[in-house]
């Protein structure tokens, strides 16, 4: 565990947490080591949380607040035996909300994908799904549903790469503005997937015009289900008081 103190203090309900890991070399089947749970405990405090140490991991974080946002947050596990949970949210316009997530899964993972790689989706209104292909092994998960109240829009889908399909679209309606959009997504392998290496569910994502999502992959030989969101940021508000004091 590691606590990181925020400088300023961030107002909880509309703030939320990105993360990205960087692991050391020598670490085959033990991935455990490098998946992360990050969440806000305290106006004040950013805790980053693993089950197995023993490997030094280098954590980028953001923790970001948006004015004009209102977040929802909890902790999920998906237990040993199960490949799914659900969670449970006060109801949402889902076409202004978007779901972020990390997870940390038990030192029995093995470096298999399919027991901790998740994949997580605004299933409706007040519920939230977590997805992985196995069954084997706790993964917890700190997630937050962040609305957008600002006249952002944002639209939701789930893609299936099969095995041999290198490259997936996704169909954006209504058309986006491209320099004001961000696509967040989450990806989940196959229930016969293998501890070599972090490789079928490893994809890049682009847009490749106002219209379309893009995901593409270097291995294929196993599938893989990715969930997507693409924030459309609004129109910037005009403040008149500041124009015309």
């Amino acid at each position: 565990t590691v606590n990181i103190t925020l400088n300023p203090a961030v107002d909880l309900t509309r703030s939320f947490v990105l993360v990205s890991e960087r692991i050391n070399t020598g670490n085959e089947n033990r991935d455990e080591r490098w998946t992360f749970r990050a969440r806000l405990t305290a106006t004040n405090n950013l805790e980053l949380t693993r089950n197995e140490s023993v490997t030094d991991v280098t954590v980028a974080w953001q923790v970001i607040q948006i004015q004009d946002a209102a977040v929802q947050s909890g902790l999920t596990t998906i237990n040993n035996g199960s490949n799914t949970a659900t969670a449970v949210i006060g109801s949402v316009d889902v076409t202004r909300t978007f779901l972020v997530f990390t997870r940390r899964t038990q030192g029995n993972t093995g470096g298999r994908e399919e027991r901790y790689q998740v994949s997580g989706e605004l299933t409706n209104a007040t519920t939230l799904t977590f997805t992985r292909a196995g069954t084997s092994s706790n993964v917890d998960i700190a997630w937050f549903a962040v609305t957008l109240n600002d006249g952002s829009t944002v639209q939701r889908g789930v893609a299936a790469a099969g095995s041999g399909t290198a490259t997936v679209d996704a169909a954006l309606s209504p058309a986006i503005v491209l320099n004001r959009s961000f696509p967040i997504i989450s990806v989940s392998g196959s229930s016969n997937g293998d501890n070599d290496r972090l490789d079928d569910t490893s994809l890049t994502h682009a847009f490749t015009s106002t219209t379309n999502l893009r995901f593409q992959r270097a291995s294929t030989t196993r599938s893989a289900q990715i969930a997507w969101f693409v924030v459309h940021l609004g129109s910037p508000r005009i403040d008149w008081q500041e124009i015309f004091p």
